[in-house]
């Protein structure tokens, strides 16, 4: 599977004849990463909000978020290798860790 984002808003999942389109952002999706499992996603938009979304990548329903902190827009997000952490850098100069596990 391959996830991508464009300037419309919204991320697309990508499977072998297939795509789920993935809604919730009130932007351009500016960046997405899978978790290393392959089980979900995240996915940041370039809106007012800069915010975070963490997504089901089979069924494409939100499972987290919105994320706020950053004051600009998101531009990278990756998940930490564990896969319940993801850190994200923003046009504000910071890098943010979030803690996404469940629970």
């Amino acid at each position: 599977r391959i996830v991508s984002g464009s300037w419309a808003p919204a991320s697309r999942i990508w499977d072998v004849g297939m795509s789920n389109l993935v809604n919730g952002h009130a932007g351009v999706v500016q960046a997405v990463g899978f978790s290393p499992d392959g089980n979900r996603i995240v996915s940041a938009s370039r809106n007012e909000q800069h915010a975070l979304y963490v997504w089901d990548s089979a069924t494409g329903e939100s499972i987290g978020g919105p994320l706020h902190g950053d004051s600009e827009t998101i531009t990278c997000v990756a998940f930490s290798p564990d896969g319940r952490r993801v850190i994200s850098g923003s046009w504000d100069k910071t890098l943010r860790i979030w803690d996404i596990h469940p629970g």
